[in-house]
């Protein structure tokens, strides 16, 4: 029994080991390996803004690939399809490099609901690699400053589509929300107490165990 139990947590580390290795993996896009290549097919850079305040259905989703193309989508409008010269991708990679877009984390906002904003994302793919950026109502970039130009760089794109990619939001509002801090101080003290009693538990078991043995020996003793 105790040897099944140790095979099965010998085999979920390594599961566990493997699963991290591949999510990392996938999140490894070098921007520099890939604006060395003289061909950019398969990589695609796409922005989207979604659930925002703003008038009527305004989300937003472009696409811009390394095979010549690019698309956006406005609300309820039709597809806009354009050709999208190497160049102006080449362009876009290289402000994504210039302002370390692989350097820049999402962090999660504590105590703080932050409404209308919506969720932006910033996403480059590379064949099976991707790595996404995004800003909602409970998370923020760690650089702000870096994610500013390059997503003035895709809206400098609108003079392509002959429409514009910024609507918003047109407000928000911080709304300080301890619900989940309150949660999770909930758990963390309910498995704390539960570890308490496990090894309290235990210690009168083995008590119990040694004060049996110790007078089950006493009446060996005497009864020598």
């Amino acid at each position: 029994m105790k040897r099944s139990i140790v095979i099965f947590l010998i085999v979920l580390c390594i599961a566990l080991i493997g699963l991290c290795w591949w999510y990392t993996a996938m999140r490894d896009v070098n921007l520099a390996e890939i604006q060395a290549r003289t061909s950019l097919k398969g990589t695609s850079v796409s922005y989207s803004w979604t659930g925002g305040f703003s008038l009527g259905n305004c989300d937003v989703h472009a696409f811009f690939s390394g095979d010549g193309e690019a698309t956006l989508k406005v609300g309820d409008k039709s597809i806009i399809r354009i050709p999208f010269s190497e160049e102006k991708f080449r362009r876009l990679l290289k402000c994504l490099y210039d302002n370390k877009f692989t350097e820049i984390k999402v962090k999660r906002r504590w105590g703080m609901y932050c409404c209308d904003i919506g969720r932006y994302e910033v996403a480059i793919k590379d064949g099976n690699r991707q790595m996404v950026i995004y800003a909602d109502e409970k998370h923020y970039v760690d650089r702000a400053d870096l994610l500013n130009p390059i997503l003035a760089e895709i809206y400098a794109r609108d003079k392509d589509f002959g429409q514009k990619l910024d609507y918003g939001p047109l407000g928000m509002a911080g709304i300080q929300d301890f619900s989940e801090i309150i949660t999770a101080s909930v758990v963390i003290a309910i498995i704390f107490i539960s570890a308490l009693l496990f090894i309290a538990l235990r210690w009168i078991k083995n008590r119990k165990k040694n004060f049996k043995q110790n007078c089950l020996s006493k009446m060996s003793h005497e009864n020598q």
